[in-house]
């Protein structure tokens, strides 16, 4: 089983200093990073890079909680994009 997308998201902040155990990040921010996070692997699609990764067909579709299906040799330079994001 590979990180799901809050834990993904949940790394990135971490990465910012901005450490969910510490900081309190709101909904609606997880919410701003999922989107961010999908629309940063639709273009990579679009690119030709491709990764295991449940795109939704809307971002009313995205599920934050589900597992990303991102393979463990490509987590850290996953959250770390989207920390630079």
């Amino acid at each position: 089983m590979s990180w799901t997308k809050r834990q993904l998201i949940e790394q990135a902040f971490d990465e910012m200093g901005l450490a969910p155990h510490i900081f309190d990040i709101t909904p609606e921010q997880e919410q701003s990073a999922l989107r961010r996070m999908d629309a940063m692997v639709s273009g990579w699609n679009a690119n030709g890079i491709r990764i295991s990764y449940p795109l939704p067909s809307s971002p009313e579709y995205s599920d934050i909680g589900i597992d990303s299906e991102v393979p463990d040799y490509a987590v850290e330079a996953f959250y770390l994009g989207l920390a630079v994001r």
